[in-house]
């Protein structure tokens, strides 16, 4: 049996498992920190194992204690004078150095607070910077960084998630500020640049990125280039200006096409270089070697002294590995440059980053100055003016960032934001005599770092806020009660969470509300394993209090194996484990076979129940269609009348007891009846008066007719017979009668008889 916390081994014991629950006591198991702890518990049997899921259980528990600070920093007496202010506040102070950071969230949130002071970026690896990120941004923790001159861009921190997290950027924006720079990657393609580090990526295509990183840093109008050496030395990149980003992208792709060879000759890539760079015009001139060995060291020491003293090209040195040629560093010492030992290949990006802001010579300002107040905040609370510093490193604050400092130029000196759940302050200055020692005899010292510190642990923390999360089958629900100091339901909040596992993959969730004082939020968690869970929110202002609260509540929860790799051991099923199965039997209406093979042969047998999973409906439908059916012949047929409601509503008044309503006359005829005698009495008086008046009509002209064609009688032709056919006789027209009546049947009588002459006519 193993007992993992952060991932490491915390007890190891041989333990022999009984039939049915085990219980076992580790007594010698101490928790050192405060905050957050996992624990992980894994069983190895021995023998073999049926299901190994259940094999393992996570679980997790909360230490408190007064607010730890860790300061991480290369030298302890860099910081003696921090740590004994910050330890007058009663703040617990820890001092580590960059290698030993705690690696995982877990150890981190130990912490309220971590200082990075004076720290390179080429000693904290990826992993650990996105560690920090996520305590950051996730846990909300806090994070100050306190410069110097191994710190920020010339540390290293450029495109990096230290840079993310703090509120300035890296790059002086304001390229005037910058002199013109030609910068010469001299790199080693031998063979055994192919091999890869530990983080599975070959040492060559680390190269290729830094180098490709180390073009963000460069201004337009600097000039770079690629040579690469094995036994020979040729370029891969001529040396030309940067440009534009469309060039950058093409210098990009060419980088991307070094390959490695065989062979090392450090030697001809110094030579080449020295035949390039000799004459060439700009101000600084600075090469980077990197190489992962070593070879006959004859005359280069000398060859980059000469190039230094004769053409003021300086040289720095990176060694890979711990079996790189000593003599490396002398080349860099001859060179007036800086030597770097790589013994994680990951941090290769860094220091070329590094060492490309050094080589321009502008982000390192060493000059007295006092910083000017530039914003109120809570850091500098009862504090007018400081003291005078003698040197800061020049960055860029970012653009929602609140600069309370700032030096010569504009440049930030003090700067703070609320990153994610947490806060960061950068410090572009140090905190020791190097270029802080009027502010260590200062008697705001203390405050001011102490401010500073506790600015960026979460305050006004309320102990209302109640978070706990529930299993719903596949999903799992974080509801979230809030309520305030007198227990009243605090509502309308804007509360985020996120939720991390121990693999560093972060949910962040809006949580809406969805009673009095709750609110809820819904995530699917994929990994099994201790879970750390952030809320945040601000609570309303109150009557006493105008100003609205944080309100932060941190928690964990654990996502256990699935619940059918749960073997149940208690109750009946401790004596005899087929009672599970004929449990199950009996719930859903079935038997036990397993009592003989007469019994086992009853499971072929088509005797169970069958249930119907379908209803038929067609019986409604017909019912509802006969109803239909007889409403839609009384719609069509009965005729109700206005009268026939005037009645009906009569009488249902009178039931409902609304008094007497006025009788209606059986006799009197209808309304509309009434409307109808009306209009035929009026149509037979203008029809009298029409007739008894006398009306002279004139006669209408004859209508010409059209003449009369004489009908041809055709010649009889002979019949078989020899008799002549006898010809029909014509017919007579009919005298024409005299008009009577009206005009328009006089007028219709006169058509009829034009149209039958015409028809007559055609026929003849």
């Amino acid at each position: 049996m193993r007992v993992l916390s952060s991932g490491r081994i915390i007890h190891r014991q041989e333990v022999v498992l009984q039939q049915g629950e085990n219980t076992f006591v580790f007594p010698d198991i101490i928790v050192p920190t405060a905050g957050f702890v996992d624990f992980r518990v894994v069983v190895e049997p021995r023998s073999a194992d049926i299901f190994y899921q259940n094999n393992e259980l996570s679980a997790f528990t909360e230490v408190t204690g007064p607010p730890r600070v860790l300061l991480v920093t290369m030298d302890e007496r860099e910081v003696e004078s921090l740590r004994t202010a910050l330890e007058q506040t009663g703040l617990r102070v820890e001092v580590q150095g960059p290698h030993d950071l705690p690696l995982g969230l877990a150890p981190l949130s130990s912490y309220d607070c971590i200082v990075l002071a004076n720290v390179p970026g080429t000693e904290i690896t990826t992993d650990r910077m996105e560690y920090l990120q996520a305590y950051v941004s996730d846990l909300g923790g806090g994070l100050v960084a306190i410069g110097g001159p191994n710190s920020y861009g010339v540390g290293g921190y450029f495109e990096t998630p230290i840079e993310e997290t703090l509120p300035v950027e890296m790059r002086i924006k304001d390229q005037k500020r910058i002199p013109q720079m030609t910068m010469l990657f001299v790199i080693d393609r031998s063979g055994s640049m192919e091999i890869a580090g530990p983080s599975g990526v070959s040492n060559l295509e680390l190269a290729k990125e830094a180098i490709i990183r180390s073009f963000g840093l460069l201004t337009d109008t600097d000039r770079v280039g690629v040579l690469s050496f094995d036994v020979n030395a040729y370029f891969v990149l001529e040396i030309q200006e940067v440009g534009d980003e469309v060039n950058r992208e093409q210098m990009r792709a060419t980088v991307g096409t070094l390959r490695p060879g065989g062979g090392m000759n450090i030697r001809e890539g110094v030579l080449s270089a020295d035949q390039v760079l000799r004459d060439d015009t700009s101000q600084i001139k600075h090469i980077i070697l990197l190489t992962d060995g070593g070879s006959d060291p004859t005359g280069i020491s000398a060859a980059v002294d000469r190039m230094y003293q004769n053409y003021g090209i300086t040289t720095s040195v990176v060694a890979i590995g711990q079996d790189y040629a000593h003599w490396l560093q002398e080349v860099a010492m001859a060179g007036r440059g800086k030597f770097h030992l790589a013994y994680d290949v990951s941090t290769i990006p860094a220091i070329f980053t590094a060492e490309t802001m050094l080589a321009t010579r502008s982000y390192i300002i060493e000059e007295e100055f006092r910083p000017a107040l530039t914003a109120q905040h809570p850091i500098m609370a009862g504090i007018d003016s400081t003291p005078t510093l003698q040197g800061y490193v020049a960055t860029t604050a970012k653009e929602t960032a609140t600069v309370i400092l700032r030096g010569p130029n504009d440049d930030p000196i003090l700067a703070a934001w609320q990153y994610g759940l947490g806060r960061s302050v950068a410090f572009m200055s140090d905190a020791t005599s190097r270029w802080a020692a009027h502010w260590i005899g200062w008697p705001g010292y203390v405050d001011f770092w102490s401010q500073a510190i506790r600015w960026t642990i979460t305050e006004g923390s309320t102990s209302n806020v109640e978070a706990r999360v529930v299993q719903r089958g596949e999903d799992a629900v974080l509801i979230v009660d809030a309520r305030d100091n007198r227990g009243n339901y605090l509502n309308g909040l804007q509360f985020d969470a996120s939720v991390i596992n121990a693999q560093l993959n972060t949910d962040t969730l809006q949580l809406q509300q969805t009673a009095p004082g709750r609110y809820e939020a819904v995530f699917t968690p994929e990994q099994e394993g201790a879970y750390f869970i952030t809320v945040a929110g601000q609570t309303p202002a109150s009557a006493d209090d105008m100003a609205s609260q944080q309100a932060a509540q941190t928690t964990g929860w654990v996502l256990s194996y699935s619940a059918e790799y749960r073997v149940d051991v208690t109750g009946e099923d401790r004596e005899q484990p087929l009672n599970l199965l004929k449990r199950v039997a009996r719930i859903t209406g079935g038997e036990s076979l397993a009592l003989g093979e007469e019994r086992a042969k009853e499971a072929f047998l088509h005797n169970l129940n069958q249930e119907q999973a379908a209803q038929p409906i067609w019986p409604y439908f017909l019912l509802a269609a006969l109803i239909l059916l007889v409403f839609d012949v009384a719609v069509r047929r009965l005729v109700i009348t206005s009268r026939d409601v005037e009645n009906i509503r009569s009488k249902v008044a009178g039931w409902l007891g609304a008094g007497p309503q006025p009788a209606l006359d059986p006799a009197a005829p209808a309304p509309h009846l009434q409307r109808l005698r009306g209009a035929k009495d009026r149509v037979r008086t203008v029809r009298g008066q029409s007739e008894s008046t006398p009306t002279i009509l004139s006669q209408p002209a004859e209508v010409a007719r059209p003449p009369k064609k004489r009908a041809r009688v055709p010649k009889a032709a002979p019949s078989v017979s020899g008799s002549t056919q006898a010809q029909q006789p014509s017919k007579q027209e009919s005298p024409t009668q005299p008009p009577a009546g009206t005009l328009a049947s006089r007028l219709l009588e006169q058509r009829r008889r034009a149209s039958q002459e015409q028809d007559e006519s055609q026929k003849e």
